[in-house]
């Protein structure tokens, strides 16, 4: 097993309110945004992530798959979406793994 590590870059949103914020406060100019933080119970089980643009103060991942189980991991509090579907808050992201030694040579 390598010793690389992998973060999480956070490509686009679906949730609008996220959206919208990022857009006025400029934040939406300062991608690349790397997972630094996920609390899965907040907000009744809708999860609330935080993010960094510094890969080095993201959340570090042992391989590929490690990081996209966290990305798909389903709410224990609210495991289900009204629509029937799991509910799995991070996914309302696109996220890409990324190796922590390629995105620190472009940051």
């Amino acid at each position: 097993m390598s010793d690389e590590k992998w973060v999480m870059q956070i490509i686009d949103t679906t949730d609008k309110v996220d959206l919208i914020a990022r857009v006025v406060s400029g934040e939406a100019d300062a991608l690349p945004l790397y997972l630094q933080t996920f609390d899965p119970l907040a907000h009744g089980g809708r999860g609330e992530p935080t993010f960094t643009a510094d890969p080095d103060q993201a959340m570090h991942f042992d391989s590929y798959e490690a990081l996209l189980e966290f990305w798909r991991q389903q709410s224990t509090i609210r495991p289900l979406r009204p629509d029937g579907m799991p509910n799995r808050p991070l996914t309302a992201w696109s996220a890409s793994g990324r190796k922590l030694s390629a995105v620190r040579r472009v940051h």
